[in-house]
Order: structure tokens, then C-alpha cells, then sequence
């Protein structure tokens, strides 16, 4: 607050800006916040300056009175089962799980909720503040980077080694470690020579010799391949893959959730670094580390899982929910108990003016407040005098500061939940559908479902290819190409351009080797070269490069990105590139046809003024060869009709598999137990 004041001191003419309209809560969630957080007077900016400055959110969405109640219980235990009641209850009045959150102010009181939650089948995640980097399956991937680095890294050996799914069994990992110290040799000398530890298994040795192989081939792929691509064959080749998918539905589906969050870490780190490898990345990782980060663990509400949300208060902050819990509100546990500062700093040394009064408790009323403003038209308190300890449990201060009114049930409704649970029934719905789809994803349900849900529901991660690379490459470039011919028109576009443009978009993934790299770089250079002669002769007239766009059928949203659109003598064209196999008129199926009729819906409907489509063209960038056509009216209401059947069947959220001859080409058949 002081840094604040001191700002309005120095910078007397800056311009002050008060936010208030507040867009998620209904109006009395709103008041009841702001007259609580009063209590903190005069410490607050408001306070301060009241005469210029109200902070009073002010509900600009119109909805039915909330629901703002406090549940009293017994006992601990019985607070947990009033919150499974109270939840179940919402979900019969058709309220998504993901919908609500159970908001405590440590970590260590999500236990009770956890075992209600387990016992009576509601689905859940737990947020824990510890980071994606504590998570066990990360701390496997991070154990397999460090022993590809550097085999010599025992610790992260072992972790691997003692893996109850794919290391060593007990037996044979005690005799291993025992023969490390009696023989003073390191970890991974010992498995190097596990065929002369005479007490090991035939299991143990066939389960070391094999480690070792895929240890030295990981290590050869290390000096050559980005990070990105090395945790994905770590994740593939370790059974760490396989290992996820004998778990429960909930748990892969997390499992995989945090696993991708790790793959979008390394892959920003490639983004901001020269060096991509392994050995560059562990060094600044291991900075992190020091420095104390743990990893942002993400909680994304369109993250495809339809679950109760428990967290701590802090890690709620920016979130919003259409219920919220606020749990244990009794005294000592929320406020909690203000811990000294191991070296406090002496007031003289504090240059900012100290305020008065109880700093502690206006820090709990302040973090009270978040809890409370996260909620959109559910708030409830919850409470019980029993905690398990000599004496009853007091109402946190909290309770009463909110000047509930237990005679006035019309406005705030307490609940005596004295009974003990029986088990709800309530219907597990583990898989959100997405608000929208591409045409490859609804082109992946329909080759087959259990494809679908590995690639966009659970999101797998999965080797990439060096043809998406290269298909990239292409793409960017020429989007780069045309943006310059649009400026500048086609007087000035050298080959030396078109190098420039290319080199600069060149996506440096997934290719095998050297070889193959530089033989694609070369077929690029070529290819791009052919058709700039091609281009400035005809002089095409691009309208739009790269147009994205959401089409509505019916209740259902196609989003898609268009590559071009150019301007025809009577309409347009549109062009999407290709960098495979060329086809002919005659070899392509129908199927292949729909991604551009697609386009030609969005075309006629999502543009300002509509579009009138003459051609669909796919350009063939190898050759430059096209195949050109145009959907009847027939073929868009014909696709329009499939395209709502497919994702009626989506909605269903059933993926069964459809093994055949596309297994061999699956991204996912190193962990389907379905493939052919």
C-alpha cells in the first residue's frame, strides 16, 4: 500500500484509471466482498482516497439471486460430505464439475475433500502448488534426460532402475545396489556388467542389457537431436507411454496433461535458444531449479477434463468458477496463524511508512476477498467444530465479519449437515468435447476414434514429422512471398528474396539426419524457385494469405486457416499448397476434396461480404501440377450433414478403435493395444 501511495506522490499527474465493471460475479457476491473487505480500513487504497476512488465492483451481468450459503458441520470428516451433498445437488441442476472449486487455504487441508471426493465417485483435480517439475511423471523424463547426458548420475539412475512398472524388481535391485557399494564402482558400471552378477535374474539381466542399448542409442540421438524431439523418443521408447495407459481414464488423461505442459517448456526453450540440446537445456534447467522455480502448473479450464477443481486460494487467483467452496473457515485455519519472519527486519531500517493495525490479518482478509470474488453465482462457506483435536473448533472471525444473518434464510441459507454420508451416484464425465473442430480432427475421428481421442483429447505427445517441418517451411515462406508482392507488388521480388524468406522460415525439426535435411532444403530452394518465374509471369492477385476463420453449422464451430485466396476476373480462388505426393483429378477420393469444400462454406458465410467461389484449387508444390473442382450444392449440404453426424458421434464420448491397414501410419500404435 505505501509503494502505492508513494507512486501518487511522485508521479502527481499520472492519470488515474479505476476498473469496476465486473463481468463474473452476480451483484450480491459482489457486496458481500466489498463490505468485508472493509474491515481492513484504514489500510486500503480506497480508504486512502476515498474522496477520488471507489472501488465498489459494480455486476454488469444480470443473473438470478446467487447461491450464497454457509455449511456447518460436525465434524471434519462430515464438512467433506456436506460438500460432496451440496455438489451433488449441482450436478443434477445440470452444473458442469468443471464448473466448481474447492478453495483452501493450505495444501494440507485438501486431504479431506480428496477421500469424499474418491469415496463417492466425483471426479477431481487437486492443484497443488508444488509445480510441474515435482510431478512424479516429469521427475521420470527429467531422471531419463540426466542419465542420457551423463549415465554417471546415480541418483537419476536409480529413480529409473526402482520404476515399479518398467525397472527392476526388488530383489534384484537390492542385490544390484549392494554389489555398487561392495565393489566401489558406480550404478551404471554395474548394469554395464550386470551378465557377471552371478544372484540377478535372468529378468534383471535381459531388463539391463536392454537398458544399456537404449541408453547408448538415446546418447547417439542426443548429439543430434533438438531437446523436443529426445523427449519424445523418451517418452515413447522408455515405456513410460505404455506404462500411463494401464492407468484409470482420470489419471491418463492428467497424466498426459502434464507431460504436454513439459513438452511446451522445451519447446519454448527452443524458441529463445541457438543451442537446442540436451546439454544446454539441463544447465539452464538446473538454474531454474536453484532459483526456486518449480514449474507453473497449468490449470486450463478447456483442458478436456470435466472435473472438480481443489486448490489452494493463491492458486486460484485469475481463475472463475460458477460455484466456489471456501473450505475450514475456523479459527486458526483460516485466518491461519501468523509465522514469525526468521530474521525480521527492524522497523528503522523500513523506509515506507508502516501501517497500523493487524498487518497479518488484513493479508487473510485480502487473500478471503480472491477466494470470494472468484465465484460467479454459488458461494458457500464451510465449517465444523470438530477438527480432531481436544477442543471444539471456534467460527473463524471471518464468519462473523460477513455479518451472516442465520434468521434470514432468504438471503443467506445455513445448512446442518449432521447425518453421514451414503455414497451418491453420480454420473463420471471424465471428457470435455472442445467448443470447436478442424477438418483434422473431425478427418481423424472418422479413420478412427481411439486416434481422436490419443491426438486432441489427451493430447499425446507424438514423434513429429520431417514432411510437417518442410510442409511448414514452404507455407511460411510463401505467405512471407505474397505479403511482399501485396506491398510491393512483383517489380521487385529477386531469387535472392525468395532464399532470404526461406532460410529465415526454415523449420529445423524431426529430419532423420544431415543428409536428409539438406536434400529437402535443396527441393525447397528449387521448388520455390520455379514458381517465382511462375508467379511473375501470370501475376496472381492474392486477396487474402493465411485467413483464419470459424464456421457455424448449426450449433457446432469448424475453425480452419485458408492459405490463399486470389481475385479471379468473376470471384475467387482458393488454394491450398501441398508438399506430397502429387495427385491427379482421378486418383483423389472424395474425402480429400472436403478440407476445400469446407473453405468454400466459410467463403459464402464468414466473411463480411461473401465471397463467390469459382475454383478450389490444390497446389502441388513438388511439380506445380493442380487439381481444380468446385463443390455442388449437393456436396455442402451432403458434408454438412456428416460433418453434424461425426460430431454427434464425438459428443457421445465414446472412442472406440477401428484397427486396419492406417495403424501402420498411426502416430499411436506403439501404445494402442488395438493396432493391426
Amino acid at each position: 500500500l505505501s509503494n502505492i501511495l508513494q507512486f501518487q506522490s511522485d508521479f502527481k499527474n499520472a492519470e488515474q484509471i479505476v476498473l469496476t465493471k465486473n463481468y463474473r460475479s452476480a451483484k450480491e457476491i459482489l457486496d458481500l466482498a466489498y463490505t468485508f473487505i472493509q474491515k481492513n480500513n484504514p489500510n486500503r487504497l480506497e480508504a486512502t482516497l476515498s474522496d477520488v476512488l471507489s472501488k465498489n465492483l459494480v455486476a454488469k451481468i444480470a443473473q438470478d439471486a446467487p447461491k450464497i450459503e454457509h455449511i456447518h458441520a460436525e465434524t471434519l470428516t462430515q464438512e467433506g460430505h456436506a460438500v460432496v451433498e451440496k455438489i451433488a445437488n449441482l450436478v443434477q441442476e445440470k452444473v458442469p464439475f468443471s464448473e466448481i472449486a474447492i478453495l483452501v487455504r493450505a495444501n494440507a487441508s485438501a486431504e479431506t475433500f480428496i477421500q469424499a471426493f474418491d469415496r463417492a465417485g466425483i471426479p477431481y483435480q487437486f492443484t497443488a502448488l508444488k509445480g510441474l517439475y515435482r510431478l512424479p511423471v516429469i521427475l521420470d523424463i527429467i531422471a531419463y534426460l540426466r542419465v542420457v547426458k551423463n549415465p554417471f548420475d546415480s541418483p537419476s539412475l536409480y529413480r529409473i532402475l526402482s520404476h515399479p512398472e518398467f525397472g527392476l524388481k526388488s530383489k534384484d535391485l537390492a542385490y544390484v545396489m549392494h554389489e555398487t557399494k561392495k565393489k566401489g564402482r558406480a550404478l551404471i558400471e554395474i548394469i554395464e556388467a550386470s551378465h557377471e552378477l552371478t544372484n540377478l535374474s535372468q529378468d534383471g539381466m535381459d531388463l539391463c542389457r536392454n537398458f544399456v542399448e537404449l541408453i547408448t542409442s538415446l546418447r547417439e540421438s542426443a548429439r543430434r537431436l533438438p531437446i523436443s524431439e529426445l523427449f519424445v523418443r523418451i517418452f515413447q521408447e522408455t515405456g513410460i507411454a505404455a506404462f500411463i495407459r494401464t492407468k484409470p481414464e482420470i489419471e491418463q488423461q492428467e497424466q498426459f496433461r502434464y507431460l504436454k505442459q513439459f513438452f511446451d517448456r522445451l519447446k519454448q526453450f527452443e524458441q529463445v535458444h541457438v543451442d537446442k540440446t540436451l546439454s544446454h537445456f539441463l544447465e539452464l534447467f538446473d538454474k531454474e531449479l536453484d532459483s526456486g522455480d518449480e514449474g507453473s502448473l497449468q490449470t486450463d479450464p478447456e483442458a478436456g477434463l470435466d472435473q472438480v477443481r481443489i486448490m489452494t486460494i493463491h492458486s486460484s487467483k485469475g481463475l472463475e468458477f460458477e460455484h466456489v467452496f471456501i473450505a475450514n473457515l475456523v479459527d486458526k485455519r483460516f485466518p491461519s496463524i501468523q509465522r514469525k519472519d526468521p530474521i525480521p527486519l527492524p522497523d528503522e531500517l523500513i523506509r515506507e511508512s508502516l501501517p497500523e493495525g493487524d498487518h497479518h490479518l488484513e493479508e487473510e482478509r485480502r487473500l478471503m476477498y480472491v477466494a470470494m470474488t472468484r465465484a460467479k453465482r454459488g458461494l458457500y462457506f464451510t465449517s465444523a467444530e470438530d477438527y480432531g483435536g481436544a477442543r471444539k473448533k471456534k467460527l473463524s472471525r471471518f464468519i462473523h465479519e460477513l455479518e451472516i444473518n442465520e434468521s434470514d434464510p432468504k438471503s443467506i441459507e445455513v445448512i446442518e449437515s449432521s447425518k453421514q454420508h451414503t455414497r451418491n451416484e453420480i454420473d463420471k464425465v471424465h471428457i470435455e468435447i472442445p467448443d470447436s473442430f478442424s477438418f483434422t480432427q473431425l478427418a481423424a475421428f472418422s479413420t478412427c476414434p481411439l486416434q481422436y481421442k490419443f491426438a486432441h483429447i489427451l493430447n499425446v505427445p507424438v514423434f513429429g514429422r520431417y514432411q510437417m517441418s518442410f510442409g511448414k517451411t514452404m507455407h511460411n515462406t510463401l505467405q512471407a512471398l505474397f505479403e511482399k508482392i501485396k506491398d510491393e507488388g512483383y517489380e521487385n521480388v529477386p531469387i535472392s528474396l525468395v532464399k532470404e524468406l526461406y532460410n529465415t522460415k526454415w523449420i529445423d525439426e524431426w529430419y532423420e539426419n544431415d543428409t536428409q535435411r539438406e536434400q529437402y532444403r535443396e527441393k525447397g530452394l528449387a521448388s520455390l524457385s520455379d514458381y517465382l518465374d511462375e508467379i511473375v509471369n501470370k501475376k496472381p492477385k492474392p486477396l487474402y494469405l493465411e485467413q483464419g476463420f470459424k464456421l457455424k453449422i448449426g450449433d457446432i464451430s469448424i475453425r480452419g486457416r485458408i492459405d490463399r485466396i486470389d481475385e479471379l476476373d468473376d470471384g475467387v480462388e482458393i488454394i491450398d499448397y501441398k508438399t506430397g505426393k502429387p495427385k491427379t483429378a482421378k486418383e483423389m477420393r472424395k474425402e480429400e476434396k472436403r478440407q476445400l469444400m469446407i473453405y468454400q462454406m466459410a467463403a459464402n458465410e464468414c466473411f463480411d461480404k461473401p465471397l463467390k467461389v469459382n475454383r478450389l484449387t490444390y497446389h502441388y508444390l513438388e511439380d506445380h501440377s493442380r487439381v481444380s473442382f468446385l463443390g455442388t450444392e449437393e456436396d455442402l449440404f451432403s458434408l454438412r450433414e456428416d460433418i453434424i453426424n461425426t460430431v454427434s458421434e464425438i459428443q457421445k464420448k465414446e472412442f472406440p478403435p477401428n484397427p486396419g491397414f492406417m495403424c501402420q501410419y498411426c502416430d499411436f500404435k506403439d501404445i494402442c493395444e488395438f493396432r493391426k
